[in-house]
């Protein structure tokens, strides 16, 4: 280590060799992270990361505080026997239905079916993905501003890779 009195290069030169280690053990330590992301996830990890700032899919205990009432209800080991409360079609354009249905458990409200009901005469119907996880509904509703629908299918994994688990 420098010592009092030592001149700009002594001290520069006294430096350089730490720095260069630090520096070296940090890349080798992102280098190390991205790998990781990169064989643990792929091209869906990176997408995560960067475009939806790290969003990630966790395990949690049915009773977990971070589950809705609703969510908590429907696992217990003997779920509560749910029924379809009233609802009614609305037309938002011809041959284009839409309603909301209520789902009673014990006689209360504990979730919402949202339904659309189109005739395939009027309407195209196109399935879109996004492998790499770019894509959020909002920015699916930007991408795709004719749609008269847009639908958040869970028909994949994690990594979204189809899923055909029931």
């Amino acid at each position: 280590m420098p010592c009092h009195g030592a001149t700009g290069k002594e001290l520069m030169a006294a430096y350089r060799k730490p720095a260069l280690v630090s520096l070296a053990l940090i890349a080798t330590l992102v280098a190390g992270a991205f790998a990781w992301l990169w064989f643990a996830h792929g091209a869906y990890g990176f997408g995560v990361l960067f475009r939806r700032g790290g969003t990630y899919w966790i395990t949690v205990p049915p009773d977990s505080p971070r589950l809705s009432p609703s969510m908590r209800l429907a696992l217990r080991d003997v779920p509560p026997q749910v029924e379809a409360g009233a609802f009614t079609w609305s037309e938002a354009e011809p041959g284009f239905e839409t309603a909301e249905i209520p789902v009673l458990a014990e006689g209360v409200e504990v979730d919402r079916i949202l339904l659309a009901r189109i005739d395939p005469h009027q309407f195209r119907f196109v399935v879109q993905n996004a492998p790499t996880g770019d894509k959020d509904i909002d920015q699916w509703q930007q991408a795709l501003p004719e749609a008269l629908l847009i639908i958040n299918g869970s028909y994949f994994d994690a990594n979204s890779r189809y899923s055909d688990r029931q």
